[in-house]
């Protein structure tokens, strides 16, 4: 889990540390990777929310009390999904593990927001469709499993060249 390893061959490269003005650049990047990242989280969430809902409402009237309600549904399991990836975020940074129910619930607010956005285009056989609304789901997935380790990763770089200890990292 813990590659302390790879900072150490850092280390004894005999590469100085680097200077202020690389250090913040290397912190720019890991901010613009954290920042940018979300963003795609956040829109590809954004883009399922019509999908989930028109899953959810189920042929309701339009603006009907379950057509409304359904509404809620998305954001509701986008809130708890943001949730989880936060706290990951931080517990990831200081190497605290997390159990075994933090995955399960990212792994099924993920999984729930990819068969409601699919599930019309698989009932009604639409290969473009299926295509179309997995791309959003499967990388908010896929940027959800990276942005932990990607912001972990340059936080360890930031540290190697500032010349301090490498910090932990998975």
């Amino acid at each position: 889990m813990i590659r302390r390893q790879d900072g150490d061959r850092a280390a004894a490269s005999g590469r100085p540390p680097a200077t202020p003005t690389e250090v913040a650049r290397i912190e720019r990047v890991r901010v613009q990777v954290d920042r940018l990242c979300w963003a795609g989280i956040t829109l590809g969430l954004a883009f399922t929310m019509t999908n989930v809902q028109h899953f959810a409402a189920a042929g309701s009237s339009t603006w009907s009390l379950p057509w409304l309600a359904a509404w809620l549904l998305d954001p509701t399991v986008s809130l708890v999904l943001i949730a989880i990836l936060r706290a990951e975020q931080v517990t990831a940074r200081y190497g605290v593990p997390m159990g075994p129910w933090v995955r399960r619930a990212k792994w099924f607010t993920l999984g729930a927001t990819y068969v409601m956005n699919t599930w019309s285009s698989f009932a009604a056989g639409s290969w473009s469709g299926i295509v179309l609304h997995s791309v959003p789901p499967l990388l908010v997935f896929m940027a959800a499993e990276a942005v932990t380790d990607l912001r972990d990763r340059l936080t360890v770089v930031a540290s190697i060249a500032r010349g301090g200890p490498h910090g932990r990292y998975r």
